[in-house]
């Protein structure tokens, strides 16, 4: 797995809203079957100027772990925002939400949260610290919260 620093970036600027979009087509399945809803807001006129594919993955793997862990009928919210020299993106699910004395850990390489917290098992614990990796590259900052009331925030920000 390459870290920080070793991605190659092809930037463009292109639509958050169509890529998230066009993103969350490829989970219609899963989530039509976890009866999982998802709201989008983000901005139609946002658009960011990075490597699309790149941030396409971490939308990829930010949808997976949410769907993973959300419980059936779960929700999702994925919302973007332009600020004053970058862009916000923020994945939120009502899922358990991770334990407060793994916050730090949740982006380490191999690291999962208990597999009872899973809807269902699989994944190798990459998923996050290559989310991470992606955002570093960009020269942008990824991190998470617990929700009030139960689930995760995942923040990403990269320069605009």
């Amino acid at each position: 797995m390459a870290s920080a620093g070793q991605l190659t970036l092809d930037k463009t600027v292109f639509s958050l809203e169509k890529l998230v979009a066009e993103r969350l087509s490829w989970f219609a399945t899963q989530l039509d079957e976890a009866g999982v809803v998802v709201t989008i807001d983000i901005p139609p006129r946002l658009t960011v100027n990075a490597d699309r594919d790149r941030i396409g993955q971490v939308v990829n793997i930010l949808v997976d772990n949410a769907l993973r862990y959300s419980a059936m009928g779960g929700e999702l919210l994925i919302v973007g925002r332009a600020r004053a020299r970058s862009m916000e993106l923020t994945v939120s699910d009502r899922g358990p939400g991770f334990g407060s004395e793994n916050l730090e850990q949740v982006f380490d390489r191999f690291w999962r949260a208990e597999r009872s917290r899973a809807r269902y098992s699989g994944g190798s614990g990459l998923g996050l610290s290559i989310a991470r990796a992606i955002c570093l590259e960009h020269d942008g900052t990824i991190g998470v919260r617990n929700r009030p009331g139960g689930g995760s925030v995942i923040r990403l920000e990269i320069p605009a």
